[in-house]
């Protein structure tokens, strides 16, 4: 399974460790799932750099108290998948279609609950937040699938 074709979430979650100038608080942790597209706009606003072109954001917001936390937003893995990971669900859409599991009860992500024969209403919830952020970002990977998941 490689990293590049897969959103699952052994290969998203992976631990990433930053060491600034000034020290932060021992051992200070982020539980929710951030992104490697914000690593640039950390370092620079670590750096001091206040405007920058980067699209992700600041994972500084973390920790500092005048910062205001973002939801996060979706995983992007090559051109043919997307995924949301959001109040326990784990969302997955490519063009062959749609993926969720309950991280609380499934977290080997081995049921995929979009196929049984009722689904949760957190899949109609996700799917149209995905909608809403691949249209709002503007993203080249608009082409995955229809809502629905097709």
């Amino acid at each position: 399974m490689g990293h590049s074709n897969s959103l699952y979430l052994p290969l998203l979650h992976v631990p990433l460790l930053i060491l600034p100038p000034q020290p932060l608080q021992s051992g200070f942790r982020v539980a929710e799932a951030v992104s490697l597209a914000d690593l640039p706009a950390t370092i620079a606003s670590i750096a001091g750099i206040e405007q920058t072109p980067f699209l992700g954001a600041s994972l500084e917001r973390f920790w500092t108290s005048d910062s205001t936390p973002t939801l996060p937003r979706p995983a992007f893995a090559g051109t043919r998948h997307v995924a949301l990971v959001r109040n326990g669900w784990h969302y997955i859409r490519t063009k062959n279609g749609e993926e969720l599991y309950h991280l609380g009860s499934d977290p080997d992500e081995l049921r995929n609950l979009a196929v049984a024969s009722a689904p949760p209403e957190a899949l109609q919830a996700l799917r149209r937040e995905v909608d809403s952020l691949l249209d709002e970002s503007r993203n080249p990977h608009l082409e995955i699938g229809a809502e629905g998941g097709s």
